[in-house]
């Protein structure tokens, strides 16, 4: 895939409207620019997309599942008075960004704008989280819009790009980036891409997926998501190879088999970079994966302005802004998962192949310890 068209996807992607339980415009885009043609496209009973690209030839191939989520923080809109407005607010930013931020609604007729004019923290909430917002609209506004904070959809900037939701519509993006690889290549694997809803505001849309025994418990998952550059961890060194998170620590064979398939990517593509760290700046939906049995682990892209909340300056008041991302971040973390892809039947081998490394390398020391009892 050229740059140019792989830019293009991100872009279109990244500047869909959504918000947690509002995603239908940015599902609409993903299924658009992924196209019908050789994708088996399934909307379970939560409205979680996933898309599955089987090539045909064999009974049985070898699978894999990669997850990233259509929502990201915003409001829904839960009772109006002419020009103000009530919302609440859906997923996590603290309190102390949003004095005074301006915001856009998306109404049936097109977009309001509007600036909040006062915000209640959830009940007894350490992080001091907003739990609803108060607004002043440029017009009406209806129950049940839903909104976000008026930030430029997307502006890119030599290799940085800044958007208004990149937290995880960056994740679908390379998604859908990946799929469009796969269709044009002649791998003989199963890959499902699943965009799933809610997670903002609890991996609502991972758990009722789970709790329905919509995935099979051999299918290794990985979660693909934005997550706060905090740390060791650089913009523009690569995407991440996530370990863990806030919650869990993820699957060891998952972390072997991606390790050795960007050690292998290293040697063909030499540009190619990466980082491996547990990011703990937040949680992903690898943690429900494995918290229910599943073989999953991360790839991250280190995102600034996490959740829209500006990274701290000394002397600056704290306020909302807009997230950003480096491009090639997303572009070697789509090479990734297209390696991963391609090395798929070998991903049980790499950890035995450590295993049996690491019992070579022991030989001698348990004769030398036998020798010294």
């Amino acid at each position: 895939m050229k740059k140019s068209e792989f830019n293009r996807i991100i872009k279109n992607i990244i500047s869909a409207p959504t918000a947690p339980l509002h995603e239908k415009a940015a599902l609409e885009v993903i299924r658009r620019e992924l196209g019908e043609t050789g994708v088996n496209w399934n909307s379970d009973a939560f409205g979680n997309l996933s898309a599955v690209i089987r090539p045909d030839g064999r009974a049985k191939l070898p699978a894999i599942a990669f997850v990233a989520h259509s929502d990201h923080p915003g409001f829904e809109i839960i009772s109006v008075h002419g020009k103000k407005a009530r919302a609440r607010f859906l997923g996590g930013v603290k309190h102390e960004f949003v004095k005074d931020a301006s915001v856009l609604v998306h109404t049936s007729s097109g977009t309001v704008t509007g600036r909040v004019t006062s915000a209640r923290v959830i009940p007894g909430d350490r992080r001091r989280r907003v739990a609803e917002l108060s607004l002043h609209t440029e017009e009406p506004v209806s129950m049940g819009d839903f909104g976000q904070w008026n930030l430029p959809a997307y502006e890119k900037n030599g290799k940085f790009i800044s958007v208004r939701a990149a937290d995880d519509l960056g994740g679908c993006a390379t998604l859908v980036a990946l799929g469009r690889m796969l269709l044009e290549s002649p791998l003989k694997r199963e890959v499902r891409l699943i965009f799933t809803r809610a997670e903002e505001t609890g991996f609502c849309g991972a758990l009722a997926m789970l709790s329905a025994g919509y995935l099979p418990k051999d299918l290794p998952l990985v979660s693909v998501e934005t997550s706060d550059a905090v740390g060791e961890i650089k913009q523009g060194a690569g995407p991440v190879i996530r370990l863990g998170d806030r919650l869990s620590i993820f699957s060891p064979e998952m972390i072997y088999f991606m390790d050795a398939c960007a050690a292998e990517l290293k040697k063909k593509t030499p540009s190619f970079k990466h980082q491996r760290r547990i990011m703990d700046g937040g949680m992903c939906e690898a943690t429900p994966f494995v918290n229910h049995g599943y073989s999953a682990a991360g790839i991250s892209y280190p995102l600034v302005n996490y959740h829209n909340m500006e990274n701290r300056i000394p002397g600056k008041p704290d306020r909302i802004a807009a997230e950003q991302l480096h491009s090639d971040d997303l572009y070697y973390g789509t090479l990734l998962m297209y390696e991963m892809v391609e090395r798929l039947p070998e991903l049980k081998e790499d950890m035995q192949t450590c295993a049996k490394n690491m019992q070579t390398k022991n030989k001698p020391f348990k004769e030398l310890l036998m020798e010294k009892m």
